[in-house]
């Protein structure tokens, strides 16, 4: 730098300093011939690292360029922080890293949460909203890729597509909520697919998938297995594996647990059945629940236990009282 210049530096210190974002520095230097003690520039900080930043990337002076604007505004340069973080930040964290008073922070947060700069997670961490639209984009892209290779599937699962990203499920639900609210993406069944999409299957493929879906309607709740599925329909079982996981996506087929499904019509029933035991008392039993299906423990227990985890049911040992689900329709 030549006298009179201004620039971005990085100053890499021999031991650490107290410093904050936003004090003022002078810099001096003892020449040596005799000259003493010569100030040679000053400035502000923007910020402390032990990372050694690129220079001349343009990353690299955007990011400074983006600290400098908004340094000397507390509510500017808690967005910034918390844009910076790239990923869901605790409140607490935010007020440390911004260097904000609780007092002054909590109506700064309050602000930037009114005006959607701020977003609050499932788990109540907060997201800058432009963190939540770059999720949102990788999500769309990671969609449109899937149906390209996949053209025959109604969607793709939300456990799929965030661990194909190995992306956090708190961010992606709140991208996956941006998509379907501007309607970019819509649900097929429990799976997610651009808007309009439409799953295409070659003509014997539509012809087997039609059988499956058939063969779990007519069984209801003793729905088949895959290699039952399989053997009567003369069919290898990747192919048969294949149609059922089609049925799934769509929502038209259940998966009970790692061997079960059941077709959505029989969950449904069942679900009724289920009323039915508690307009009679508050409590039904496995085996009572068992009874009123009229099939063998292999299908009522998994089932029961599905209504579980849906909070349909609550279990307390063999007994089952009204869950969340049921206690709004009874």
């Amino acid at each position: 730098m030549r006298a009179g210049q201004t620039q971005m530096v990085q100053l890499r210190l021999t031991e650490p300093l107290p410093l904050v974002p936003g004090e003022r520095y002078v810099l001096r230097c003892n020449l040596p011939g005799g000259a003493g003690l010569v100030t040679i520039g000053g400035g502000r900080f923007l910020g402390t690292t032990n990372t050694r930043l690129r220079r001349q990337k343009q990353w690299t002076l955007d990011f400074l360029q983006a600290r400098r604007k908004s340094i000397d505004d507390p509510v500017l340069w808690c967005e910034q922080i918390a844009r910076e973080s790239g990923k869901p930040i605790s409140a607490q964290d935010l007020q440390v890293k911004s260097g904000q008073r609780a007092e002054e922070f909590v109506e700064i947060l309050k602000g930037l949460r009114a005006k959607g700069v701020l977003i609050e997670t499932s788990s109540g961490l907060m997201v800058h909203r432009e963190c939540v639209d770059a999720t949102a984009a990788k999500l769309y892209e990671a969609i449109e890729t899937f149906h390209k290779v996949n053209s025959q599937r109604a969607g793709i699962g939300k456990d799929e597509l965030f661990a194909g990203l190995g992306m956090a499920p708190d961010m992606g639900e709140l991208g996956l909520r941006q998509l379907l609210d501007k309607k970019r993406i819509e649900m097929a069944g429990t799976a997610f697919a651009k808007a309009g999409w439409s799953a295409r299957l070659p003509e014997n493929d539509q012809k087997l998938y039609d059988q499956i879906n058939a063969a779990f309607l007519t069984a209801r709740w003793a729905a088949p297995s895959l290699q039952e599925l399989s053997t009567a329909l003369h069919e290898p079982p990747l192919r048969v594996e294949k149609m059922i996981k089609l049925l799934t996506d769509r929502g038209l087929v259940i998966r009970l647990d790692s061997q079960l499904c059941i077709h959505k019509t029989a969950l449904e029933a069942a679900k009724k059945i289920a009323l039915q035991l508690f307009a009679k008392k508050p409590v039904f039993t496995t085996m009572e629940f068992r009874d009123a299906l009229g099939v063998s423990r292999k299908y009522a227990v998994p089932l029961v236990d599905y209504l579980d985890r849906a909070r349909f049911t609550v279990r307390n040992g063999n007994n089952r009282t009204p869950g969340v689900e049921a206690r709004k329709l009874l």
